[in-house]
């Protein structure tokens, strides 16, 4: 049976939190948080875009186009997104990412994805409510490190598969 799949990118397909992390590191207002065992929060509300304090916001005017230009996909993904395709399910890459991080975020992440040979058939940015995106697709199960938001997927009636995370192991 075919499917419509939807994957998240950043901790999903690409180990965004190692990027974020080694770019916090060198950001002295940050480095505190880092330094005392906040980084959790930091990095979640980094990661995920929401309830930005007045410092995350300026580490993504300065940051963000950088992390998603040189962050690393984890490894073996390519392969099993490709499996999943040849097998011919329909992918949907469904990320957060947008404009409000950075200019020209759907097109920065476009070439990400074609630079590191994933395959997928469509890609949506600024898809800030996931559960909305994943109905519009009709998306059949959603890949996703976020448990919260597996969580609303699931609610409204989406399978939904939990990768680990830096934020929920």
């Amino acid at each position: 049976m075919e499917m419509n799949i939807g994957i998240d990118i950043d901790d999903t397909i690409a180990d965004t939190t190692a990027q974020m992390l080694h770019y916090i590191k060198q950001e002295q207002a940050l480095q505190k948080a880092y330094q005392q065992g906040d980084i959790m929060q930091k990095g979640k509300e980094l990661l995920r875009g929401v309830a930005l304090s007045e410092e995350s916001k300026q580490f993504y005017k300065k940051y963000a186009k950088d992390v998603v230009l040189n962050v690393k996909p984890k490894q073996s993904v390519k392969q099993k997104i490709q499996e999943l395709k040849d097998r011919g399910h329909q992918i949907y890459i469904i990320t957060t990412r947008g404009e409000k991080h950075f200019k020209g975020a759907y097109e920065a992440t476009y070439d990400w994805l074609m630079e590191n040979n994933i395959t997928f058939d469509e890609l949506i940015c600024d898809a800030n409510e996931k559960v909305e995106a994943c109905k519009e697709k009709n998306i059949d199960v959603m890949i996703d490190d976020s448990i919260e938001t597996c969580e609303r997927l699931q609610e409204n009636g989406i399978d939904c598969l939990v990768m680990n995370s830096y934020f929920n192991e």
